[in-house]
């Protein structure tokens, strides 16, 4: 699953640097990145598992048990869970605007 933890991973560093915790050029903080990163992947995770037919689990859990490609789990995934991009879009623009309300309140409280 390379291609989705880099494509988190890059989601991630581009809304520390929207949210203006980094700015262009600087180093991330890897441990708070990854941290974000993996909540995101949390989220898309239940989304999948609240979205799947209760008759398609098995079927996910061994191909997620042979180590599949990415490109393996998303074609699953789109072929199960009726418009399955838009529900992971959904998911990835909510906790995107979750991170920057929360930012910005903090960022408030601290002036």
């Amino acid at each position: 699953m390379t291609m989705a933890k880099d494509f988190y991973q890059q989601y991630i560093e581009q809304l520390l640097s929207k949210a203006g915790l980094i700015d262009e050029g600087e180093e991330v903080d890897k441990e708070y990145a990854g941290k974000l990163g993996e909540e995101l992947k949390k989220r898309v995770g239940l989304m999948i598992m609240d979205a799947l037919p209760k008759d398609k689990l098995e079927a996910y859990t061994e191909l997620v048990h042979k180590t599949p490609s990415s490109d393996e789990i998303f074609s699953f995934l789109k072929e199960n869970i009726s418009d399955f991009e838009a529900k992971r879009v959904k998911v990835i623009e909510d906790f995107a605007v979750n991170f920057l309300e929360r930012t910005t309140k903090m960022r408030e409280a601290l002036k």
